[in-house]
């Protein structure tokens, strides 16, 4: 794999004198899904999160053993 923009004709990043970006393009490919899960992560653990206070506080129509199962296991989750 060359270099981007390499212009000295090197054969890898050790022997490049021009600076050139040696990474491989799936590095930053793999940097920017990262990012995008990281929101997406943070935005389904608010989401969560406040399902979690309205389930605690207002939902009475749920059967009690299945609100305590779920109930349970969204603590889990979410570390409260």
């Amino acid at each position: 794999m060359a270099g981007d923009g390499c212009t000295c004709e090197a054969w890898h990043e050790g022997e490049c004198g021009c600076d050139a970006d040696w990474t491989d393009p799936e590095v930053y490919k793999l940097r920017e899904e990262n990012q995008v899960l990281k929101v997406e992560r943070h935005e389904l653990s608010d989401l969560l999160h406040e399902c979690y206070k309205r389930l605690k506080h207002h939902d009475q129509h749920i059967a009690f053993h299945d609100q305590t199962t779920f109930m349970k296991k969204l603590e889990a989750i979410l570390g409260v």
